[in-house]
């Protein structure tokens, strides 16, 4: 008898669900739907993404390992239909060369990123 309530006991615990932990936050979809590249010096670079609505989302922007703080690269909110946008003047004495351009927008506890590459000329 002892022998079936304890099979009964490891049957019941294998089909019970098994809490899943909030350690890793929810993946977040992040993609660039617009990017402009090649910029040269002094010119205009800009960036969207798609992302859920309402997330907000920060965009970091490195030029030979400085973080670039030009106006334009504030953190800001998608609209409604998933949607922000970002542009920057790329400074005169910026270094030519490609230079990563990375998103992380954050919706509740999901968050996710992007990362595409501004090759600056002349």
């Amino acid at each position: 008898m002892r022998h079936i309530v304890a099979s009964s006991a490891l049957i019941a615990a294998m089909l019970l669900p098994v809490p899943v932990g909030s350690a890793t936050a929810a993946s977040l979809s992040v993609r660039f739907t617009a990017f402009r590249t090649p910029v040269d010096r002094g010119g205009t670079a800009a960036a969207t993404v798609h992302t859920a609505p309402d997330a907000l989302c920060n965009i970091r922007v490195v030029y030979d390992g400085v973080r670039s703080r030009a106006a334009g690269l504030d953190s800001r909110y998608a609209n409604a239909n998933g949607t922000v946008s970002w542009s920057w003047k790329v400074p005169q004495a910026t270094p030519t060369g490609t230079w990563p351009v990375a998103v992380t927008c954050q919706s509740g506890s999901r968050r996710g990123d992007a990362t595409r590459y501004l090759r600056v000329d002349r």
